[in-house]
């Protein structure tokens, strides 16, 4: 069991891999200047460590860490076992599979939000992937420097645009607390302005 911000480090030999049972957790790495960078928001049934499987020489980044954002709990398996797994249980094989497909659909969802320069735009994009992987349903538990660090956006940056989207209906929340998603209402203006 993993308590709030308790991180794993994913450090070489990478030889384990991990299934969220329960929770939500943030894969994050650091840039040249050492400010974290979040790779990806992981919740319950994904796996991640998956690296280990990549050929030498094609390593993540040399600092990869798994955060929790909530109480969570991992079951951790070395590579070596999760394979014998894999190549007896066909539900294994599947669920680490969809698993892999479901964090390159984030990735690439990610990829052309922040392709975007409207803030209101990419912000919008960002809150979609985050609220429709949540564990609270369409709500984002994340602070603003959460959010800034996925949008690749300063916080204040960020605290404006979030009090406009606010304002236009398409968020709602108190200081402290989740941020409720109006799913609806967003897409009608994304599909209007992309």
């Amino acid at each position: 069991m993993l308590r709030k911000k308790s991180e794993i480090e994913l450090s070489a030999p990478y030889d384990r891999i991990y299934r969220i049972e329960s929770g939500n957790l943030i894969l994050t790495t650091s840039d040249s200047s050492g400010v974290e960078v979040p790779l990806r928001r992981l919740v319950q049934g994904e796996f991640f460590g998956e690296f280990c499987f990549c050929p030498e020489g094609n390593e993540p980044h040399e600092y990869v860490a798994a955060r929790a954002i909530e109480p969570s709990c991992l079951t951790e398996f070395r590579a070596a076992t999760f394979v014998r797994s894999i190549q007896t249980d066909s539900h294994v094989l599947r669920d680490f599979i969809g698993s892999v497909c479901r964090q390159l659909a984030c990735a690439e969802r990610r990829i052309f939000a922040l392709s975007h320069r409207g803030a209101e735009q990419r912000l919008c994009l960002i809150l979609l992937e985050l609220s429709a992987r949540g564990s609270e349903g369409s709500k984002v538990v994340l602070g603003h420097s959460e959010i800034a660090d996925f949008a690749a956006m300063s916080r204040s940056h960020v605290s404006v645009t979030l009090n406009r989207l606010r304002e236009m209906g398409f968020i709602s929340y108190r200081r402290q607390g989740p941020i409720a998603v109006h799913t609806p209402q967003i897409r009608r203006f994304l599909d209007q302005n992309l």
